[in-house]
């Protein structure tokens, strides 16, 4: 026997990852993206570290060198957790 359910439409998922972003509407991205996306601009994340493998940064993750120096890690548990989330 064949069956069909219809079931009713959901948001893509990264509507739903865009709706708990309010750091962007607080920041009034929409706005300032109508002036410029920060081509050419290098932006310095001065935190836990960047994970410059997470999907979101991938290639837009400059070498560099731990200015913070707490010790941590690739590899370690607090290694790079808030400083990616920040970046991202």
């Amino acid at each position: 026997a064949f069956s069909l359910a219809l079931l009713p439409a959901t948001a893509a998922h990264a509507d739903g990852i865009r709706d708990q972003q309010w750091a962007l509407d607080a920041m009034h991205t929409e706005e300032a993206w109508r002036t410029t996306k920060g081509e050419g601009t290098t932006v310095a994340v001065l935190d836990t570290g960047v994970d410059d493998e997470h999907p979101d940064l991938v290639g837009n993750v400059l070498p560099t060198r731990d200015l913070v120096g707490f010790g941590a890690s690739r590899g370690d548990r607090s290694w790079a957790r808030h400083g990616t989330a920040m970046a991202g």
